[in-house]
């Protein structure tokens, strides 16, 4: 577990916005102290804040990057490969590159 000094640090945040994103359940502490009231994270939720901050930094709201942050989109995910078929996404003859949009198999180069 990481205090959130030691949690603001690693992610490069204040712990006033740990404790603001905390308050409107952006990213909440995985340990509150009940007598102290110390918050405390762990390593994994680094990841998490990570996000919050690059979609901040491209320009999202908070409301938008909560709302992104809710739908669990990962990065392994690719909405693109979704509705590729196979041969779009698999090029039947590696090491042959599209000179000219059409395939033939045949080198690019000429030779004189």
């Amino acid at each position: 577990m990481l205090s959130i000094g030691d949690f603001a640090r690693a992610g490069r945040v204040s712990v006033r916005m740990l404790r603001h994103y905390d308050a409107i359940g952006l990213l909440t502490p995985a340990r509150v102290d009940a007598s102290t009231g110390y918050r405390s994270y762990t390593a994994g939720q680094l990841a998490l804040l990570n996000r919050i901050v690059a979609l901040k930094e491209l320009g999202l709201t908070l409301a938008q990057v909560q709302q992104v942050v809710e739908s669990a989109v990962t990065v392994d995910e690719n909405p693109r490969d979704a509705h590729a078929s196979p041969s779009r996404t698999r090029n039947p003859n590696p090491g042959r590159h599209r000179a000219t949009g059409a395939c033939t198999g045949a080198p690019t180069h000429h030779r004189k």
